[in-house]
Formats: structure tokens, sequence, C-alpha cells
């Protein structure tokens, strides 16, 4: 994944930087899957796997959804 799709799922997963219901988060988390999609696009046109492509997504999306559900330090 690109840089700023890393620094997005950071920043997304930790709740100091993006306090949940905030709108940085909302806005954040769009910036974040949007780099997950982009990404699994690639490995689609690229590699031509629509079952490696929507795996990739999906286990991304899982795993930002669960770092998000922490609990704050």
């Amino acid at each position: 994944m690109a840089p700023l799709g890393e620094t997005a799922e950071k920043f997304h997963a930790d709740a100091r930087l993006s306090p949940p219901g905030s709108e940085f988060e909302k806005r954040i988390a769009k910036v974040a899957e949007g780099a997950r999609f982009k990404h699994a696009l690639e490995i689609y046109q690229k590699q031509n796997d629509p079952v490696l492509a929507a795996k990739e997504f999906a286990d991304s999306s899982r795993a930002t959804r669960a770092a998000s559900t922490r609990p704050s330090r």
C-alpha cells in the first residue's frame, strides 16, 4: 500500500490522533478506505486476479476495523 494509505491507517487506528466520531476520524477513514480500494484495484489490474484483490481489500478492511475498536490510552 502507498505511504499515504499506511499513514491514514495508523491515524485512524489511534484514538488519540483521530477521536471516534470526530470529523477528522470520518475523513481519515475515507482516505484509508480509498487507499485500500486503490491497492486492491492495482492487484486486479496488474495480476488479473479478482479473488486475490477482493481478499486483500477484505483483509485490510477487517484489520482496520479491529484496530479502530481498541480503547484509547
